[in-house]
């Protein structure tokens, strides 16, 4: 007989996993293909030619690519918390 608390635990820990990995995955996206962060900029495919150009989405895109490892990190580490300190780290995380 499983013990309830163990698969919830483990439930936590997969989903932290998962999210973290989802965050990797978004974050080599948008180092791989910079121009695609251009989303994130309000009417950018309406903008003249001129325009876009002031924007440097080689920064964007670096800046994002940070973003999204530090919330991968965070939520890969809260998976580890969860199966040593339960459900509550990974709220925490």
């Amino acid at each position: 007989m499983f013990d309830l608390v163990e698969l919830v635990n483990n439930m936590w820990f997969v989903l932290n996993f998962v999210e973290g990995l989802l965050f990797l995955i978004f974050a080599v996206y948008f180092t791989v293909k910079p121009e695609k962060v251009s989303f994130m900029i309000t009417n950018f495919e309406r903008l003249p030619r001129e325009q876009r150009e002031q924007y440097d989405l080689q920064g964007l895109s670096k800046h994002v690519c940070r973003a999204f490892t530090l919330c991968a990190v965070i939520c890969i580490v809260g998976g580890f918390a969860a199966v040593a300190a339960g459900f509550v780290a990974y709220w925490i995380s």
